[in-house]
């Protein structure tokens, strides 16, 4: 796909084989972009949150195969199965990578493509892509074994607090650090983190409704 020749917002992802046969496309996202801007009363710099439009990502995702092709699966895991499931996840979330930013914004005068955080919304509609977001959005040019345990973690945690209901699967609210094997190699903000907010009420004034379904899962 040339990213020349789409028109902004109108991107037909189906006609790319690539994407057709993915579980999870751009075009099943959604992503903004928490930048620092200048203040329209001149008052310093403030947040700004903005969307980033799914045709917009076509240049980063021309780097869509970069996990795929750099990654060591034997440096990751020395278990045949974990490195046939690892490849498996690789090949159809290893997308996401292209996604990672290559610095954090400091000022408002770096360059553009800088931002303080990216925000990506997925659909919770399968309890795999939590392990697929872990695995494509992690660095793995440090580290690629920690990776690994926080994988296993991830499992851990999904199934001690996975709920069931009639309304369907659902987490429990919790919040966990996927590994705790890091020791001291890195810090807390470069540790993958899994929080649940299961139940979430924007009410502002007055009394919050009462709570009538169970939400699933986040």
């Amino acid at each position: 796909m040339d990213p020349a020749n789409s028109t902004p917002g109108q991107v037909d992802w189906q006609a790319d084989p690539y994407w057709r046969n993915r579980r999870l496309s751009p075009a099943q996202i959604q992503v903004h972009d928490v930048v620092l801007a200048p203040s329209r009363t001149d008052t310093g710099a403030i947040l700004e949150m903005k969307e980033v439009l799914s045709s917009s990502l076509l240049p980063e995702l021309q780097n869509r195969d970069r996990l795929s092709n750099s990654i060591s699966f034997e440096a990751a895991t020395k278990t045949r199965n974990e490195q046939i499931h690892l490849k498996s996840l690789v090949a159809e979330y290893g997308w996401l990578n292209g996604l990672r930013g290559s610095g954090v914004q400091k000022s408002i005068h770096d360059p553009p493509e800088l931002r303080k955080c990216r925000w990506i919304h997925i659909s919770s509609k399968f309890p795999d892509y939590l392990k697929g977001c872990l695995v494509g959005l992690s660095d793995w040019t440090q580290d690629p074994a920690e990776n690994v345990a926080a994988l296993h973690s991830l499992e851990h945690y999904i199934n001690q607090n996975e709920r069931f209901s009639k309304h369907g699967r659902f987490f429990s609210p919790f919040v966990e650090i996927l590994s705790t094997d890091y020791g001291d190699k890195r810090d807390l903000d470069d540790r993958p983190l899994l929080l649940s907010v299961p139940y979430l009420d924007w009410t502002v004034e007055g009394q919050p409704p009462p709570l009538r379904f169970q939400i699933g899962m986040y």
